[in-house]
C-alpha cells in the first residue's frame, strides 16, 4: 500500500521538533559538564585545603616539639624534684615528667630517647630539674647518681652477732631487724664466697659471721636486700686475699670464720689473738687428749642468741654449739670476726699452750701447758676453775 506524501508544511514542523530536542539534549549536557566541572575544582580546593591544613598542623607540632626539646615549652619557674623508682621503664619516667610539667609531650620524649638507646642509663632517686630545662638537660639529670640526703652511717664493731648488728641497723632506721635476719639467711644473693657457707641444719643462723665488721653508710627505710649486699659485698673483697692461704692451711672458709668468731669473742685486744689462736689450734690437732675447746662465748652464744629466738627447743642444735659438749669447732660462727681474728685464725703463734684465761679486771691473758698450771692461774686470779 503506498504511502501518503508528506506536506512541505509538516516536514517543517518536525524538523523544528527536532532541532528543539536537539538543542535541550546539548542544553542538558552542557548543564552536566558544568556541574561535574564545579564538583571536581570543589574536591580539588577541598583536597588543597586539606595538604594546607596537615602542613600547617605538622608545622605547628614540630614547632611546638622544638620548643619543648629546647626548653621553652614551660610554664614553671622553681626547680622541680621527681623520684625514680627501681623498676620503672624509660616510658615511665616519660609520663612523670610530663605529668610534673617538666616536659609538654612525653610521647616525644620517648620518641627521642628511643632513638638515642639511652633509656637504660637513667637512674633511681630524686633528680632535681631547674627551669626551662631542656630535653639534653633533663637526660644528663636523669643519667646521675642522686645524691641523697637520708644517708646514716653505721659502725658494725668486730664481735657483734647478726642479732646485735640486725637491731643497730633498726636502732639507726635503715630497716626492720626482722626483715634484715629473714632476708640475710633466706635470699639469694650472687657473691662466690655463699658458695662456701656450711648449709648444715643444725646452724641457727647460716649466714652468721659474714657480715664484715666495719663503717657502712646506708639510705634510711632501705630495703634488706641492699643492706645485706652492701655486707656480702665489703666481705667478699676482704676475705679474697686470705682464700689462697686457707688452701695452704688446709682450713675452708667456714672453718676460718667459725675459728676466728671465737677468738674474736675470746681476746681482751688484738695482741691476744694470735696466743688465743695457738691454745685452739693445739687442742685441735690433739683432739684425742683435749676433744672440747671449752670456750664459754659459745655457751653464752646458745643462750643468749639462739634460745630465745628459736622457735621450738632443739637439744641438738644447742649442743652442736656448745664447745664443752661437741667434738672441736661449734658447728658455726658466733659472732663477726674483724681482719686481726682471721688473721690470727690462720696465722697462730707457735705455743705448747692448751689453756688460758683472762684477769677479769685488767684483761691480761694468762697461758698454761698443763691442767695444773690452769688451775694455778685460776687460783691466783681468784676465780673458779674453768
Amino acid at each position: 500500500m503506498a504511502k501518503e506524501p508528506v506536506s512541505g508544511e509538516e516536514e517543517t514542523k518536525k524538523k523544528i521538533q527536532r532541532a528543539r530536542e536537539e538543542a535541550k539534549r546539548e542544553e542538558k549536557h552542557l548543564e552536566k559538564v558544568k556541574r561535574k566541572n564545579k564538583t571536581r575544582w570543589l574536591r580539588v580546593l577541598l583536597f588543597t585545603l586539606s595538604i594546607i591544613a596537615v602542613s600547617l598542623t605538622f608545622a605547628w607540632v614540630i614547632m611546638m616539639g622544638v620548643r619543648d626539646i629546647v626548653g621553652m615549652e614551660k610554664d614553671w619557674y622553681t626547680t622541680v624534684e621527681l623520684e625514680v623508682l627501681e623498676g620503672q621503664t624509660a616510658d615511665d619516667i616519660a609520663e612523670m615528667l610530663g605529668e610534673n610539667g617538666i616536659i609538654s609531650y612525653p610521647w616525644l620524649f620517648k620518641v627521642v630517647v628511643t632513638l638515642d638507646g639511652i633509656g637504660d642509663t637513667f637512674q633511681t632517686g630524686v633528680h632535681e630539674f631547674s627551669p626551662h630545662a631542656d630535653y639534653t638537660e633533663i637526660v644528663q639529670e636523669l643519667q646521675k647518681i642522686p645524691e641523697r640526703t637520708d644517708i646514716v652511717e653505721v659502725t658494725i664493731p668486730e664481735g657483734l652477732n647478726l642479732v646485735e648488728i640486725a637491731r643497730k641497723l633498726e636502732e639507726n632506721g635503715v630497716c626492720k631487724a626482722d626483715d634484715f635476719i629473714q632476708t640475710v639467711n633466706t635470699a639469694a644473693f650472687d657473691f662466690e664466697f655463699i658458695a662456701d657457707v656450711s648449709t648444715d641444719p643444725l646452724k641457727f643462723y647460716k649466714m652468721e659471721g659474714y657480715l664484715f665488721p666495719d663503717r657502712y653508710k646506708f639510705y634510711k627505710n632501705d630495703t634488706p636486700e641492699r643492706v645485706a649486699e652492701k655486707f656480702f659485698e665489703n666481705f667478699q673483697n676482704k676475705i679474697t686475699p686470705y682464700l689462697e692461704l686457707m688452701k695452704e692451711r688446709g682450713m675452708t672458709l667456714e672453718e676460718t670464720i667459725t675459728l676466728a668468731s671465737l677468738i674474736q669473742s675470746e681476746a681482751a685486744d688484738e695482741a691476744q689473738m694470735f696466743g688465743i689462736s695457738s691454745v685452739f689450734h693445739n687442742r685441735l690437732n690433739n683432739s684425742s687428749a683435749y676433744p672440747h675447746l671449752e670456750t664459754d662465748p659459745a655457751t653464752k652464744y646458745v643462750e643468749e642468741v639462739i634460745k630465745p629466738n628459736i622457735d621450738a627447743p632443739n637439744q641438738e642444735m644447742y649442743d652442736a654449739y656448745n664447745t664443752k659438749v661437741c667434738n672441736g669447732l661449734p658447728v658455726g660462727p658466733i659472732s663477726s670476726p674483724g681482719a686481726k681474728a682471721i688473721e690470727a685464725a690462720l696465722n697462730p703463734e707457735s705455743t705448747g699452750y692448751y689453756f688460758f684465761v683472762h684477769n677479769v679486771e685488767t684483761g691480761e691473758c694468762f697461758y698454761a701447758t698443763t691442767y695444773e698450771q690452769h688451775q694455778a692461774n685460776c687460783r691466783r686470779l681468784g676465780i673458779a676453775n674453768s
